[in-house]
């Protein structure tokens, strides 16, 4: 019996201390379990951050990027509107001189240019026409008492008058209204 209750004794202690163990065993794994998620919980933090900073980094550097392009794009779309507009402007000009020419070969140019030199005013004394135009010089002395001289080229039509003396001038001619509207055309106004 003594043996009986011996071998109980040692049974109940192993079970004891076995039950005890896998109770420290089980409380150890839960506690490594605890430390492994806050270490994985704190290292995916880091990671996310560190990413996440990298990613706004080349967000910048995309915005950066894209902004550059567009500035680009739209200064080379706005040279050429530019151009487009200019050589416009040119075909325009030159059909414009081209009707210039012609009505300065019609009747009704003559009309024109009298009433022209009578607005604007006394205080002049000669007319200067284009070399081609001189044909119309008896005319408008006739008409305005006025001086006619011919000019030393051909500025498409239209006339210019000077003062007594020459001191002053005033530029009527379509080269020089040409000119005008092609330094300020109208789009611009």
């Amino acid at each position: 019996m003594v043996a009986e209750v011996l071998d109980k004794k040692i049974a109940y202690f192993t079970t004891s201390i076995m039950n005890e163990l896998q109770a420290k065993a089980s409380r150890m794994r839960h506690q490594e379990a605890k430390d492994l998620q806050a270490w994985a919980d704190v290292s995916l933090a880091m990671a996310e951050k560190e990413l996440q900073s990298k990613l706004d980094g080349h967000s910048r550097d995309l915005a950066r990027y894209a902004n550059r392009e567009i500035s680009q794009a739209t200064a080379r779309a706005k040279m050429a509107y530019h151009a487009t507009v200019a050589a416009l402007v040119d075909d325009l000009m030159a059909g414009v001189a081209g009707e210039l020419t012609e009505f300065a070969q019609s009747p009704e140019y003559m009309d024109y240019l009298l009433g022209r030199i009578r607005a604007a005013g006394v205080g002049f004394a000669v007319v200067i026409l284009p070399p081609g135009h001189m044909h119309f010089a008896e005319e408008i002395e006739a008409a305005t008492g006025l001086v006619v001289e011919a000019g030393e080229d051909d500025y498409i039509g239209g006339f210019m008058l000077l003062t007594e003396g020459r001191k002053a001038r005033l530029d009527c001619t379509f080269k020089a209204k040409l000119e005008e509207a092609g330094d300020d055309p109208p789009w611009q106004w």
